[in-house]
C-alpha cells in the first residue's frame, strides 16, 4: 500500500515532469518557426542521392504553358455545344475557367445578342477546333493581380436545319490570377473575352 506522504510525492514529481516537457515544447516551437524559421528546402533522391535545393515562392507560379493550355481548352469549350445542351455546357465552362465579373459579363452579352433563342429555333450544333498558335499578346499587372491576354485562333463548325458552314474566329481573353476554389482550382480565370472574326484562315 502507498503512503499518502509518498503518493503526494509521486503527483508533485508528475506534475512537475509535464510542466519541464511543456516548457520545453514551447522553447523548440518558439525557435523553430519564430526566432529561426526554415527557409530552405532541400529535396533528396534516394536512387542517386543527389540534392535538388528548392525556391521558395511568395506567390503560385503559373507558367506560360499553362496560360495557353488554359485559354485553349476553355476557347474550345465555350464554343461546343449544341441547342439541346448549350445551357450545360456553358455554365459548367462559366464556373470553371472565368472569373465572377467575367462570368456576369459573358451572360449579359449573350443574352443581349439573343442567340440561346436563335440556337433553339434553328436547332444549332456548334463545334470548335483550335486553329493554330495561341499567342500571349502581353502580360502585366493591373494593380497587384498578375494578367495575361491571350489570342486563340479557333475554326468553328456551325450547322442548322438552315445551312452548315465553317467560320474563323479570333477569341482575346484577358486572364487574371484568382485564388484558387473548388469549382476552380486553376488559380486563374478569365475576366473578359472579345471574339473577333477571321476572314483568311486556315480550313
Amino acid at each position: 500500500m502507498i503512503k499518502p506522504s509518498a503518493y503526494r510525492t509521486l503527483i508533485v514529481t508528475l506534475c512537475g515532469l509535464f510542466g519541464l516537457l511543456s516548457v520545453v515544447s514551447v522553447v523548440v516551437t518558439t525557435d523553430t518557426y519564430w526566432l529561426r524559421p526554415v527557409r530552405n528546402f532541400v529535396w533528396h533522391e534516394a536512387s542517386t542521392e543527389g540534392e535538388c535545393r528548392a525556391t521558395v515562392l511568395r506567390e503560385p507560379h503559373i507558367s506560360q504553358a499553362r496560360i495557353v493550355d488554359f485559354a485553349s481548352d476553355a476557347a474550345v469549350t465555350i464554343n461546343s455545344y449544341d441547342y439541346y445542351n448549350r445551357g450545360t455546357v456553358i455554365g459548367s465552362a462559366l464556373r470553371q475557367y472565368f472569373t465572377v465579373s467575367g462570368r456576369d459579363s459573358y451572360i449579359s452579352e449573350v443574352s443581349r445578342s439573343g442567340s440561346p433563342l436563335a440556337f433553339r429555333k434553328n436547332f444549332v450544333e456548334q463545334t470548335a477546333y483550335k486553329n493554330g498558335v495561341p499567342n500571349i499578346k502581353e502580360e502585366g499587372f493591373i494593380g497587384r493581380r498578375h494578367f495575361w491576354r491571350v489570342e486563340v485562333p479557333l475554326l468553328q463548325y456551325r450547322k442548322s436545319n438552315v445551312s452548315a458552314a465553317p467560320s474563323g474566329l479570333l477569341l482575346t481573353m484577358l486572364i487574371v490570377s484568382v485564388r484558387p476554389s473548388a469549382e476552380n482550382p486553376n488559380g486563374i480565370g478569365i475576366d473578359s473575352i472579345v471574339a473577333t472574326a477571321l476572314l483568311n484562315y486556315d480550313r
